[in-house]
């Protein structure tokens, strides 16, 4: 049986690390939603999600600290769960970027969830 972080209850209800989740909007500006790093842990990021108050289509980047772990098209919103979190860099920020509208008044807003351990 693996052993899961501590604070962080999985699905088969064993304790484990504290679970999180950052919002960023913002209006024709980049949203970016930022978990600063932790020394001697690692975020272990379980969903991201975009979205655009207008019918468009922007790029959406996670990064471990520097590194970009994936680039995610969004088409006016995207949701995406990951089925096994994806471990990043121990003591590096993780970094959830949605491109800016391009348009006054359109705003948009990125959300990044997971745990540390």
């Amino acid at each position: 049986m693996s052993r899961v972080p501590r604070g962080v209850v999985d699905v088969l209800n064993r304790d484990a690390a504290a679970v999180w989740s950052v919002t960023v909007t913002a209006d024709n500006a980049a949203a970016i939603a930022i978990r600063i790093g932790v020394a001697g842990q690692s975020h272990y990021i379980t969903c991201i999600a975009g979205s655009l108050g207008a019918v468009l289509i922007r790029l959406m980047t996670l990064t471990d600290g520097t590194v970009i772990v994936g680039n995610f098209h969004v088409h006016n919103q995207r949701d995406i769960v990951f089925a096994k979190p994806l471990r990043l860099t121990m003591g590096s920020a993780a970094e959830l970027r949605l491109a800016a509208s391009g348009t006054a008044g359109v705003i948009g807003a990125v959300t990044m969830s997971g745990y540390t351990a």
